[in-house]
């Protein structure tokens, strides 16, 4: 299974999500709501996400292992094979989809179903996840382009907005474990690579939503 799986990485993982992304991307909001595809392909991603980071910290191990060189001093990571998921466009899919369904629960009518916003919110967490890993465990190279990364998700602000907007709302007989788990796991990752950016002397500043006055009617 190690094998197909690496040989699915190495051949076949990018024409797939660039091929999916094409065909995805330009649908409307209420098809991909009534097809299965995205969640699907989003399922597909954080699996491949998830197992590329497992895989090279092994590969990786051994090599140190092989070599008796200190595995905890290595820069490890490299993001070369799912390099086409860590792009401003799909995430902005991504991220777009979780709004989209999260918003979805306010008409009862429309039945949102919660496995997809799960595999939406999966492939968030993950995302974050391999952010977090270039910065932490990549060559200065790969750390670099990992802080240029988040500072763009962080300065859009959705994505960070959404997670927060999700755990405040969270409401345990209306929404599921599994939701809240990436949530979570989302903010850990996200304040991780603020302390980074901070240590590494760029300084996010955070913002909150001002309230609109209201105008008085004369």
């Amino acid at each position: 299974l190690i094998y197909v799986a690496d040989s699915l990485l190495r051949r076949s993982f990018t024409a797939l999500t660039n091929v999916m992304f094409e065909k995805l991307s330009g649908r409307p909001e209420f098809e991909l709501s009534q097809s299965t595809d995205c969640k699907k392909w989003f399922h597909l991603i954080s699996l491949f996400l998830h197992f590329h980071r497992l895989r090279t910290r092994q590969l990786s191990a051994q090599k140190a292992k092989a070599e008796q060189v200190v595995f905890s001093a290595l820069k490890w990571y490299s993001p070369s094979s799912i390099s086409c998921v860590l792009k401003e466009q799909l995430i902005h899919f991504v991220i777009s989809r979780c709004e989209t369904l999260f918003e979805s629960r306010k008409f009862k009518h429309l039945k949102l179903d919660w496995s997809k916003m799960e595999e939406a919110l999966h492939v968030y967490k993950e995302i974050v996840r391999a952010i977090y890993s270039m910065v932490q465990y990549g060559n200065a190279a790969v750390k670099v382009q990992g802080l240029s990364l988040f500072s763009w998700i962080f300065s859009d602000h959705r994505g960070p907005q959404l997670i927060n907007d999700m755990i405040r709302e969270y409401r345990a007989h209306q929404n599921t474990k599994l939701c809240l788990s990436y949530c979570i796991e989302a903010v850990f990752y996200t304040l991780q690579l603020i302390d980074r950016m901070q240590t590494e002397g760029n300084a996010m500043k955070i913002t909150t939503k001002k309230k609109r006055k209201k105008k008085k009617k004369q």
